[in-house]
């Protein structure tokens, strides 16, 4: 809770804009660019926030201490006969953010239209950015040699596997960022600073209350404050704007009638998982690929990992390799380190260069067996070195001990 309310507007030190302009020029930097990926924005206080941008243009906003509550206040707002619990995921779908991932698939089902889902992004983003604001403003109020925040960048990174919804619902970052500062400086303005719009008002004399206000007034506060809502839940449901609804409470802080509570977020929701099918069964077993010319050699891994209850993708054409690779992205490779056109050296690291195979276990495989070829294997990017003749126990254990390991 504010322990103090002044009159006029919160005063600053005079070293604020050069911190506060330190977010908007690295986000900028990457707009500039036309970044397309997820950067993790985590503040020396512990808070972290993710922002996903597609060409530079904001796609998505996450994190902070109420993503549950953000999302579920501003769909219901921009949606409000939505039934979320009508919403259906696929058990086997790989998911990087599940709000937007269903905000995705409300559009994609024609449950809602891409325009409502961009009202809902562009509200969570404004909030985003706004408490990204206000934590890096205060951290300026205490001067440390410590940068306040940092930013971590994951190329090529989607919020969605379902891919990401229209320009239309992306939004520009330099207007968020100028839409958070006024909104930040209003609320100072507002003798606010202090206030944090995802705290929740709870009422901490009753008695004092009632003998204080008119009895319509007593009765509003009493039946909207009960220490579960936050000011923006509590905005939104008043549909007011956050900042005029918390300054109709100052007079009640000052008076210590109420006050401000931190609150836990919601639980994330449950969605409906249908019953998963013997065919989305089998593709959520590991898959193993193997490149390798030698017909023999393919056809005895395939029966060591299906018996096993691995799937297995053989490829013959070490040509074919990389196309195939990334239309299938398996979780292990086997590669023959002797093959006509490209030997296993010059594969692997292909297959290194591309971005999203960086940690893909890849196991040599030779008849060779010596130090300069496995520190070879080593530089071109491989994980292990198996020596031929193949051992079905060598094998998986192999696989399983790699890939335990990558996945740690």
């Amino acid at each position: 809770m504010p322990s103090n309310f002044s009159n006029s507007a919160d005063t600053h030190s005079s070293n604020e804009p050069q911190i506060t302009q330190a977010l908007p020029k690295q986000l900028n930097a990457y707009v500039a660019e036309k970044f397309t990926g997820k950067l993790d924005i985590q503040m020396a206080t512990g808070q972290q926030w993710t922002i996903y941008l597609n060409l530079g243009r904001l796609v998505w906003a996450t994190g902070g201490d109420h993503p549950v509550r953000r999302w579920r206040r501003h769909l219901l707002r921009c949606c409000p006969n939505l039934n979320l619990s009508q919403i259906k995921l696929r058990q086997s779908e790989p998911i990087e953010c599940w709000d937007y991932h269903i905000l995705v698939l409300l559009v994609l089902r024609k449950v809602s239209q891409t325009e409502k889902i961009a009202q809902v992004i562009h509200g969570i983003a404004q909030e985003v950015f706004f408490d990204l604001n206000r934590e890096i403003t205060l951290a300026s109020l205490h001067p440390s040699e410590q940068s306040p925040f940092t930013i971590d960048a994951h190329t090529g990174v989607r919020p969605s596997s379902r891919g990401i919804l229209p320009q239309e619902a992306m939004l520009k970052v330099d207007e968020l960022l100028e839409q958070a500062r006024q909104a930040w400086q209003n609320w100072v303005a507002g003798g606010l600073t202090h206030c944090y719009p995802n705290a929740a008002p709870v009422l901490t004399d009753v008695e004092a209350l009632e003998e204080k206000t008119p009895p319509h007034v007593y009765k509003n506060l009493v039946n909207l404050i009960n220490g579960k809502r936050t000011l923006r839940d509590l905005a939104g449901l008043m549909n007011k704007d956050v900042l005029t609804l918390t300054q109709s409470l100052i007079p009640y802080f000052r008076q210590r009638l109420v006050d401000l509570s931190p609150i836990a977020d919601l639980a994330r929701p449950t969605f409906n998982l249908p019953p998963q099918s013997p065919k989305d069964k089998k593709r959520s077993q590991p898959l193993v690929a193997c490149i390798e010319d030698d017909a023999g050699v393919q056809k005895q891994l395939e029966e060591i990992f299906k018996t096993a209850g691995y799937r297995f993708l053989p490829i013959t054409d070490p040509v074919k390799a990389l196309p195939l690779l990334l239309q299938h992205k398996p979780n292990f490779v086997f590669l023959d380190l002797v093959m006509p056109i490209a030997n296993g050296y010059e594969i692997c690291a292909q297959i290194r260069r591309i971005k999203e195979f960086e940690q893909l276990p890849i196991a040599i495989l030779t008849s060779s067996d010596g130090l300069v070829d496995r520190v070879r294997a080593k530089m071109s990017g491989a994980t292990t070195f198996l020596a031929k003749p193949i051992e079905s126990q060598k094998v998986l254990e192999t696989v399983r001990k790699v890939m335990v390991n990558s996945n740690q």
